[in-house]
């Protein structure tokens, strides 16, 4: 089983110069926990959680309330909070190496990107799961 018949293909992505706000949004709209973060040439360039935007949020938010909260957010730029020291995977690996990775690594998602570094796809624990049920029915 190759990860590339099991990840999510052409995953929404933004660019280091999105807002936070905007990354939020989008994630909330689509229920994403991960957004690749890509350059110009869709290569990738560090990834941004979930639960990486709310961390951020609780160590800025003192005395902010939501609207205060969303201005600022709207003025942070993707590139401020994302993890640049990305790890991914070849969509041509097997799916067991995506697994590996996903518990090594202790993430739930892990980018999936071709020969040339662009992203094309997003292996989730969930996608993972999802294969390994339907080998076994």
């Amino acid at each position: 089983m190759y990860v590339r018949d099991h990840m999510t293909e052409n995953p929404v992505t933004v660019r280091a110069e999105t807002s936070v706000s905007k990354a939020l949004d989008l994630m909330n709209e689509n229920h994403f926990r991960y957004l690749p973060v890509t350059d110009q040439d869709e290569k990738l360039t560090g990834i941004l959680s979930r639960d990486l935007i709310h961390e951020f949020m609780l160590k800025k938010q003192s005395g902010m309330d939501r609207f205060q909260m969303y201005r600022f957010l709207s003025a942070t730029r993707t590139k401020d909070i994302m993890i640049r020291d990305v790890r991914a995977i070849s969509q041509d690996a097997f799916l067991n190496e995506a697994a590996e990775m996903i518990r090594n690594m202790e993430v739930h998602a892990l980018p999936v990107i071709d020969e040339e570094g662009r992203v094309r796809g997003i292996i989730t624990q969930g996608d993972i799961l999802k294969a390994l049920v339907q080998k076994a029915g």
